[in-house]
């Protein structure tokens, strides 16, 4: 069951034509004001960050394939975060259906968000071009990568299931 959320039934508590979130607020600044100490209430916007770390479902070198199935706004707050901290990385997204929408309300789907922000894309299976070298022109810091396919090689059997493998060349 969905953790039940309470409506202010009150309206906020003004000083001075300043409004407070709390009784406790109200009371430190009154008592501040009746001191003569001189304040500015929630006057400062502090950005702050707090350390994550990211598992790709793929990678090699510098390439990063994510698979993503259901595309929250987590996960998009996620791959930017981590776009942002790693532009080294060559960050690309495989959906499940490149044409859903990113809510019910948007009219945005996957693949218009990945392009908006400069992201590779590409819908149900890995496309051929990814599975070969490179081109120049999108090679990070010297990093020459390239996507494979190769055979498990399993003494039991003679014909083993087909595997990807990244692979990435000096």
């Amino acid at each position: 069951m969905a953790r039940r959320r309470w409506a202010r039934t009150t309206k906020p508590k003004t000083i001075d034509g300043t409004p407070y979130r709390s009784k406790f607020e109200v009371a430190i600044a009154a008592d501040l004001t009746a001191r003569g100490v001189s304040f500015d209430y929630e006057a400062l916007k502090l950005r702050y960050v707090t350390e994550h770390t990211y598992k790709p479902d793929f990678s090699s070198g510098s390439v990063v394939i994510e698979a993503k199935g259901y595309f929250t706004s987590a996960d998009r707050s996620k791959l930017l975060a981590v776009k942002e901290a790693h532009p080294e990385l060559d960050l690309r997204l495989l959906f499940q259906r490149a044409s859903n929408k990113l809510s019910k309300e948007s009219e945005t789907t996957y693949a218009d968000w990945a392009e908006q922000h400069g992201f590779q894309w590409a819908e149900g299976r890995v496309p051929e071009e990814w599975l070969r070298p490179l081109p120049r022109k999108s090679r990070r810091r010297g990093t020459h990568s390239l996507l494979i396919r190769s055979r498990s090689a399993t003494p039991n059997h003679a014909e083993a299931a087909p595997m990807l493998t990244l692979c990435a060349l000096g």
